[in-house]
């Protein structure tokens, strides 16, 4: 069980409710924004420890095309989500309630600690 794939296959199949076009490219830019929310995270911890000159736009820029090309070839190279997706939806577990909650939890609670930590930046 990789709980990567999993959070990316719900976020596939709620989009796929929704918007049938282009499914697996806007759950893999949702989960890259969720990813890079948690970066900001992590940064907001060693802000106070690094020098202010370091910091600037292209750095924010930066890590987030880094983390769409990371997401682009774990999901949209060579159409892996395909093999994700059928890998996933035969075994049971990952369509119940509890993997529901965990991928629900998981973005609330990234979403909302980002907030919390920029706002006592």
């Amino acid at each position: 069980m990789n709980l990567y794939y999993l959070i990316y296959y719900k976020i596939y199949k709620t989009t796929f409710k929704s918007n049938k076009d282009v499914v697996e490219w806007t759950s893999m830019v949702f989960l890259s924004v969720l990813v890079f929310f948690n970066l900001i995270t992590l940064f907001s911890f060693v802000y106070p420890h690094i020098k202010q000159q370091m910091i600037g736009k292209n750095l924010f820029i930066g890590s987030m095309l880094g983390v769409i090309v990371f997401n682009y070839f774990i999901f949209i190279y060579n159409r892996k989500y395909k093999k994700i997706i059928s890998d996933y939806s035969e075994k049971k577990w990952p369509n119940n309630f509890w993997a529901g909650v965990f991928t629900l939890s998981y973005i609330v609670s990234t979403v909302v600690l980002m907030f919390c930590m920029l706002r006592n930046m």
